[in-house]
């Protein structure tokens, strides 16, 4: 099951409690998308500005004494990037920050951590007192068992989703949205590797001894020679050994002389594959970067990452729709902003246009392909990819079977404004060989029919049934196995979900 959790924040910059902001924070893509000014970018220093606080809340221990103590004040550090812990106050209420985590999946076992909830001393974000609600019923003191969580009856406590996710955001990786200078002179600019520093690294991990370096080297150079459509591409240290040589299709270029779309590719992949972080908090991946261009740049960099997990900020509503498996939208006003999920955002068509929602039929793309949910989308795109048809197709979601069902045709009929060439891949969700599709299923296909789209339903169940054995096992591990042609994700043992297959690669 995905580790999820529920982090709602209240009090920090331009968040404030009369608005709290409440994103679900779990593996796979999360788009936060909005006008400027709206308090994207904020949200992501959130998660990048409280390392310690992150890391503390890894540790069994502390979560138990919060459980025991709830009203002694923490203090696990400093602020990451922060001249001032004032400015990071909410500036519309100038109330304590609080911070409330919530399970958001159904418990794998009980007893349960339910929720911590953190309150920050007045003016003062580095000091917190907690408390810690457990289920089905609340327990009365909790207590450290390795590095697991047990009750006052020696009981575990399921904890996971809390300390997957407080791991994965304790080590992020910050990609701020200026990021294709490559400046002579050593340094970093927020988590980037710039100038000679990245130089120094890209050296240490080409021309090194170590033979999984040099492969990631080797898999950025033909990832970014795929995507730009090169014949040829070799990147190198320049004599000087004080910027990067680029030798595109026989012609060389210092990355200073690039455009900024492909100096961003190599600047990125390469702090990425070197860190090898379990999460990127990404601000406006578009930028300098044509929409062709956009998807392919996020599903190789999660490619990247250890767990596959991006959270980016964007102006762009078609790539949050194209790429994350969750989108909420921001809206800033004189309270505060607003935050919600994109499916509850009231006044569609006005934020649409607020951020400007381009027609991808005049950005490049001649086909557009509709598949059932977000893990789909990262899969097919590899596919696409082996076809060379992944910068033609842009592939779409339709948020899982909540939208298959008869009676979307005014939804689905939008998706022709962008371009009559419309194409539909559901699952058939069969039992067997010689078995058929729900009537449900089946009326939704008539219905995409009649609106011209071309459709196609899996032979098989779905299409977690085409993961072969051998890639199951390299992502999950060898306890795990693959689907047989018409079992469900469910009857597995042990279960898996297709969120967790998201570093599965098309080679």
């Amino acid at each position: 099951m995905p580790s999820m959790i529920s982090v709602t924040l209240k009090n920090y910059r331009c968040f404030t409690d009369l608005h709290p902001a409440t994103i679900d924070f779990g593996p796979g893509f999360t788009a936060v998308v909005g006008p400027n000014n709206s308090g994207k970018l904020a949200y992501l220093k959130f998660l990048y500005e409280f390392p310690t606080l992150w890391a503390s809340l890894t540790n069994p221990g502390i979560i138990a004494h919060f459980k025991t103590h709830p009203n002694e004040a923490f203090s696990p550090g400093g602020l990451r990037g922060v001249g001032d812990i004032q400015e990071v106050i909410s500036d519309h209420t100038s109330r304590a920050m609080e911070i409330e985590l919530r399970r958001s999946a159904d418990p794998a076992a009980e007893p349960y951590l339910n929720s911590i909830q953190l309150t920050a001393q007045q003016n003062n974000p580095t000091a917190w007192r907690s408390r810690i609600a457990c289920g089905p019923a609340d327990c009365a003191a909790l207590r450290t068992a390795g590095t697991a969580l047990v009750n006052e009856n020696d009981h575990p406590v399921w904890w996971e989703p809390f300390s997957n996710s407080f791991t994965r955001i304790a080590g992020c990786f910050f990609a701020p949205a200026f990021r294709n200078a490559i400046n002579e002179g050593s340094g970093n600019y927020y988590d980037l590797a710039v100038g000679t520093s990245l130089v120094s690294l890209w050296n240490q991990w080409k021309a090194g001894n170590t033979r999984a370096s040099k492969i990631a080297i080797q898999q950025i150079t033909k990832d970014i020679k795929h995507i730009f459509g090169f014949d040829g591409l070799e990147i190198n240290v320049s004599a000087d050994e004080k910027t990067l040589e680029v030798v595109v299709d026989d012609r060389p270029y210092r990355l200073n002389d690039l455009g900024a779309g492909i100096s961003q590719f190599i600047i990125l992949f390469a702090n990425a594959a070197i860190r090898r972080t379990a999460l990127l908090l990404l601000d406006e991946p578009e930028l300098n970067l044509h929409p062709a261009l956009q998807i392919d740049f996020l599903t190789n960099l999660a490619s990247y990452t250890s767990t596959g997990s991006i959270v980016f900020a964007t102006h762009s509503l078609g790539l949050a729709r194209a790429a994350a498996d969750r989108v909420f939208t921001f809206m800033p006003g004189s309270e505060g902003t607003q935050v919600r999920p994109f499916e509850r955002t009231p006044n569609y068509a006005e934020f649409a246009g607020e951020i400007s929602f381009s027609s991808f039929r005049e950005l490049g793309f001649s086909t557009i392909l509709i598949v059932e949910g977000p893990s789909e989308v990262k899969a097919i795109q590899q596919f696409l990819r082996l076809l060379r048809r992944d910068h033609e197709v842009v592939v779409l979601h339709l948020g899982g079977s909540s939208m298959i069902r008869p009676g979307r045709q005014s939804e689905l009929g939008e998706v022709k404004r962008i371009t009559p060439s419309v194409a539909v891949l559901i699952d058939s969700e069969k039992r067997s060989a010689s078995g058929a599709m729900t009537a449900t299923r089946a009326q939704f296909i008539n219905d995409c029919q009649a609106l011209g789209f071309k459709t196609h339903s899996t032979a098989l169940r779905a299409f977690e049934n085409y993961l072969p054995e051998h890639a199951i096992k390299r992502i999950l591990g060898n306890s795990y196995r693959a689907l047989a042609p018409y079992e469900r994700l469910e009857d597995a043992q042990p279960a898996w979900a297709k969120a967790e297959t998201g570093e599965l690669r098309v080679k």
